[in-house]
C-alpha cells in the first residue's frame, strides 16, 4: 500500500461525514444543554445556540444530553414516541453534527458479534 492508500483508509475509517447508527450520541462535554419556556439553548466557550420553540428537536435534544442513547435508538424513539418522522430525526442530528456541538469520538456499544467490523453509515 502506498501512503495515499492508508490515508484513505483512515479517512474512511474515521472521519465520518454523519453520525453513525450504533453510535452513542451526546454533546460536547464543553457543551452545556440549557431548557427554556420556549426552547433550548446549547452554551459553549462563550457561544450560545438559540433552538426556539420546537418540540420536535427539543425531544431529540434532550435523548442527546442524556448522552446515553444510540443514533438509532434516537431516531426510533422520536418516531415512536413523539411522531417525529425518523427523516426529520435524521436531519436534526446531522445538523447538531455538522455544527461540531456532538461528541466526535461518542462510545459505540459493545457487540462480541461485530467487535471487528467497521460502524456503518445510516442510508436515508
Amino acid at each position: 500500500e502506498d501512503f495515499r492508500d492508508i490515508l484513505q483508509g483512515m479517512i474512511e475509517r474515521h472521519m465520518h461525514s454523519m453520525p453513525t447508527l450504533d453510535a452513542t450520541m451526546a454533546f460536547r462535554r464543553d457543551i452545556q444543554f440549557l431548557e427554556k419556556e420556549d426552547g433550548f439553548e446549547l452554551h459553549a466557550w462563550g457561544l450560545i445556540h438559540t433552538f426556539k420553540a420546537d418540540a420536535d428537536k427539543f425531544a431529540i435534544a434532550r435523548l442527546v444530553a442524556a448522552g446515553k442513547s444510540t443514533v438509532r435508538s434516537i431516531i426510533l424513539d422520536a418516531e415512536d414516541k413523539h411522531g417525529i418522522p425518523s427523516e426529520e430525526a435524521m436531519i436534526f442530528l446531522c445538523e447538531l453534527f455538522d455544527a461540531g456541538l456532538l461528541n466526535e469520538e461518542p462510545v459505540i456499544p459493545h457487540n462480541p458479534e461485530n467487535a471487528t467490523q467497521q460502524p456503518q453509515r445510516p442510508t436515508l
